[in-house]
């Protein structure tokens, strides 16, 4: 054997012996077994049937150029952090492009978080009753399925914020805090603002082991942790530090109109909280009464006498709550990510009841629970209710991957060489493909901000720019249907193109 792989075999060895297993863990695979196959059964067929996201337009027409070779930042706007475009685009370059590719990844990502959850409960309450009641719950949270099950970052960031928990929670030696670190590291690079993580991290460390030796090495390894998935990050850096800041900072600040930083725009904070906690008289949703339900417990859970006083997921559940409000406009979408670590403190809360109290308990809300689940699975797959981009039930078959597959293949039928867009979904798998300064429909937001030169840099353009394309025919192809902005999609018969095809919402014209 050579030294390398004698090396390679002794770090293996390290981190299974740093990884303290719980007592009687060697005899839990079946109950792994069967929660991971619980677990798919659910979410594969619900990220096969969730109705569109709006936002997986531009995600996967962005994971398509990233699997052809393209450049996130430089050759074309993306505003999010770079860690996910590159597992989908990793899985579009080795499986072919495809929406159901995408899906079935996002799904068994999901199925991953909650086998993490599982883990982490079976650590925390030593008993695999109260484990197996975390991954149901998850499981039936109408967050999770509607969320965690499509091309979104979310899924990705919420496994690899609950592995750095398990992680973490587990670690007996630097190498294993090391390794926590670096999946929370890559969880920043999904979504720049769980960077809050760390500071939590540090918390539990520090409370854990204390200033002392051992506390300080944990500290300096999870720190080298953060530093090496930060090194992921230096091509951008180094290529287009402009491109990239602006992606990742600079428009969020700017893409709503009088926008002029984060901390701003109350009234759409107020109502996101009243929305998510099931207080918005107009509109309640299912799914925020389970959030809402979520929530108390983990409160219980952090006031509990019975439970411990240092829990990661405790600390990392009312930071990620707190950081969902920084982004402007703030959705409620943006609060499934504390799901993972409110089911933990749930199951907490419940376990430390002690005695016969909790299981009558946890019988009578269980129920509930599960109904409202349901229903609120059923606005994500059947009725678009409350469904951000589908709002109506009118709007479902348009919203709908047969639909935008069917209108995938009439773009290629029509045999041109480029095509564009408002809203850039309908190209992810077409052999056609779209232009570069509309793979990306948010661009829209933060143009009329920009001077001409920006726009030109970063890879945008205005409507009214998009008139101007119409005007020379470039390209000949246009799609006009989800998103489409009016009035520039009107002017497309006035400036000689010609419609050939048309399909649900969507219609399809060409230049001569």
């Amino acid at each position: 054997m050579s030294v390398l792989h004698r090396a390679w075999a002794g770090i293996g060895r390290q981190f299974a012996s740093a990884v303290e297993a719980p007592p009687g863990a060697a005899k839990r695979w079946w109950l792994r077994l069967i929660v991971a196959l619980g677990l798919a059964a659910f979410f594969i067929p619900i990220g096969r049937l969730r109705l569109i996201d709006g936002d997986e337009g531009y995600l996967l027409q962005a994971a398509r150029l990233v699997s052809e070779g393209k450049r996130l930042y430089t050759d074309f706007f993306y505003p999010q952090m770079p860690f996910w475009e590159h597992v989908y685009g990793a899985c579009f370059w080795l499986f072919g492009r495809g929406w159901y590719c995408a899906r079935l990844l996002s799904s068994l990502i999901a199925v991953g978080t909650g086998l993490v959850i599982l883990e982490i409960l079976l650590r925390a309450c030593r008993r695999k009753c109260w484990a197996a009641v975390g991954a149901a719950v998850y499981l039936i949270t109408g967050l999770v399925g509607g969320w965690f099950t499509i091309a979104k970052p979310f899924g990705l960031t919420a496994f690899l914020l609950s592995l750095g928990v398990l992680l973490l929670e587990a670690a007996q030696t630097p190498l294993v805090v090391a390794c926590g670190g670096l999946a929370f590291a890559l969880a920043v690079e999904c979504r720049l603002y769980v960077v809050v993580a760390f500071p939590c991290a540090l918390l539990f460390l520090l409370r854990r082991h204390g200033i002392s030796r051992r506390g300080l090495k944990f500290v300096a390894a999870l720190a080298a942790g953060a530093l090496a998935g930060a090194l992921l990050l230096l091509p951008y850096v180094f290529r287009d530090w402009h491109n990239f800041a602006f992606g990742n900072w600079t428009y969020h600040s700017i893409r709503e109109f009088g926008q002029t930083g984060f901390i701003n725009n109350l009234p759409n904070k107020k109502n996101t909280l009243l929305s998510v906690f099931y207080l918005d008289g107009k509109g309640r949703l299912p799914g925020s009464l389970q959030f809402l339900g979520l929530t108390v417990a983990a409160l219980v859970a952090l006031l509990s006498p019975f439970s411990s006083r240092n829990r990661l997921t405790s600390y990392l559940w009312f930071a990620l709550f707190l950081v969902s409000l920084v982004p402007s406009p703030t959705d409620p979408q943006y609060f499934c990510l504390l799901v993972p670590f409110l089911v933990v403190e749930t199951v907490v809360a419940f376990a430390s009841l002690r005695g016969w109290k909790a299981w009558p308990l946890l019988v009578v809300l269980a129920i509930p629970y599960v109904i409202l689940g349901v229903r609120d699975l059923k606005r994500y797959v059947v009725t678009g209710e409350g469904v951000p981009g589908v709002l109506l039930k009118d709007r479902v078959a348009r919203w709908s991957i047969p639909t935008i597959l069917t209108v995938a293949q009439k773009i290629d039928a029509a045999n041109q060489p480029m095509g564009a867009s408002w809203w850039p979904g309908y190209f992810v798998t077409t052999r056609t493909p779209i232009i570069s300064t509309l793979a990306n429909d948010f661009g829209f937001r933060a143009a009329p901000r920009l001077s001409q030169k920006e726009r030109r840099r970063i890879g945008i353009v205005t409507h009214d720019e998009v008139v101007g394309m119409m005007n020379q025919h470039m390209p000949h192809l246009f799609v006009e249907g989800n998103w489409a902005s009016w009035p520039a999609a009107g002017y497309l018969p006035g400036k000689g193109y010609r419609l050939i095809d048309s399909f649900q919402n969507v219609k399809i014209w060409v230049a001569p």
